[in-house]
């Protein structure tokens, strides 16, 4: 791990401190060292791994894994090393807490094809015989690493950082200290059940326990931003080491906030009460406002401001497009398919990796595009044709694909609907 990584994944307020950013990761899972039991956060699998989810210990599921070709088999002796209960305990009790081990180089079968990646195990500050809970992440070799000053911001801003639906308690992780991972209580299956065990475990004083429970109960939040504009803040004293110290906790809408979609953005933030960091904040949460949690894309609000700049231009560039609609062939049983979720992530993540991320767009429930103003040129048919290819040719057939190249489009719109209607077969 090189120096600028080391920067960017550790917190400004605690130099032993790592701070996880969950785009920059293909799979998380917290689980137990001793016991093995594990909860996965994250994940992109393919249609032969339904089996290893299903696993009841964080060790079994590696060994499905390897089975079932997750994997690749010559990587088997490497990594039933490293997740053999005594082996990684012993690695990560040895030295002072807060270890990180890297293993490097392991292949992991993306989209029916093996790719090179490496998995950090995270044990926090606190890590021990009694508390024994950590973290792996897997990430895919060669992708940009993340900005460490924008990294090294978030973590001395925030806590943690949640995707959330009111309606359901789902929620998915944005950002993280490690300290917030490696307790117990934390990233249970739903959010309601994660405040309320936080505030029990004594992270809350105990003068503050009702009115904790009461102003972060979703149905609670929800009538507040019924009746309000603006976002919902929350000022309380959070245990952080062996203190209480000030903190805020507020929600924000989603762009595709709805009373049928109350998604919103979590932020548990460190306490500004001078304001002193209120323009670095709101940079950061704009960043995240414009960005698809799930696929990691440009979501919808930030399409509509492409669309709307495009417009506003006096001349008109060619606009390049390949559009993508995932089919609903997906089930939430385990038969061997993908669950939607899992697919679209997957999915996603070939598209960001062949034409990067800056130029991908979630733009529907089940639409992706990638979009070029101004032309790319061979680049663009060039990437556009082995991106087909590789789907034609994978085991995800279940998308509708078209690119096309409008020399004379009078909007980003007008070029997306044409890629769409040639995606369906209509002649454009």
């Amino acid at each position: 791990m090189n120096s600028t990584e080391k920067k960017a994944f550790t917190s400004g307020s605690n130099s032993n401190e790592v701070a996880i950013l969950f785009e920059n990761f293909l799979c998380v899972s917290k689980f137990n060292v001793m016991t093995g039991e594990y909860r996965m956060i994250k994940s992109y699998q393919d249609n032969r791994n339904s089996g290893a989810e299903s696993c009841d210990t964080i060790y079994s599921y590696f060994r499905q894994a390897v089975e079932s070709g997750m994997i690749h088999p010559d990587d088997r002796e490497l990594i039933l090393r490293y997740m053999e209960p005594e082996y990684l305990a012993d690695r990560l009790f040895r030295g002072t807490a807060g270890r990180r081990l890297i293993i490097h180089g392991l292949r992991y079968r993306l989209f029916g094809e093996y790719r090179s990646v490496s998995m950090d195990i995270f044990a926090p500050r606190n890590f021990s015989d009694k508390a024994p809970w950590t973290a792996f992440c897997v990430r895919a070799d060669g992708r940009t690493s993340p900005d460490a000053t924008a990294v090294s911001r978030i973590a001395s801003n925030y806590y943690k950082i949640l995707y959330i639906n009111l309606e359901s308690g789902l929620y998915e992780p944005v950002f993280m200290l490690e300290s917030e991972i490696g307790s117990e209580e934390s990233l249970p299956l739903l959010f309601w059940d994660w405040m309320r065990q936080f505030a029990c475990c004594g992270n809350v004083p105990n003068e503050e326990l009702e009115d904790f429970l009461l102003f972060t109960d979703p149905e609670y939040v929800r009538i507040w931003l019924r009746e309000n504009d603006g976002e919902y803040k929350y000022r309380y004293n959070r245990r952080v080491g062996t203190d209480y110290l000030p903190a805020v906790m507020k929600f924000v809408r989603s762009q595709s906030y709805s009373e049928d979609n109350p998604s919103v953005y979590g932020y548990i933030c460190i306490d500004d009460p001078e304001g002193k960091h209120s323009l670095e904040r709101r940079a950061i949460e704009k960043y995240f406002s414009s960005i698809d949690i799930m696929t990691g894309m440009w979501n919808r609000s930030r399409f509509e401001l492409l669309c709307r700049e495009y417009s506003d231009c006096f001349a008109k560039k060619i606009v390049e497009v390949l559009y993508a609609k995932l089919n609903d062939v997906f089930s939430d049983e385990e038969d061997g398919r993908l669950t939607a979720d899992q697919a679209i992530r997957t999915f996603a993540f070939l598209m960001t990796d062949t034409f990067g991320r800056d130029k991908c767009y979630r733009i529907g429930e089940n639409e992706l595009a990638v979009i070029f103003v101004g032309g790319a040129g061979d680049t663009f048919s060039r990437r556009a044709e082995q991106f087909c290819s590789r789907v034609e040719d994978s085991e995800f057939n279940y998308a509708f694909l078209a690119y096309i190249s409008d020399k004379g489009s009078e909007t980003v719109d007008a070029a997306i609907d044409k890629a769409r209607r040639k995606a369906s077969g209509v002649n454009v």
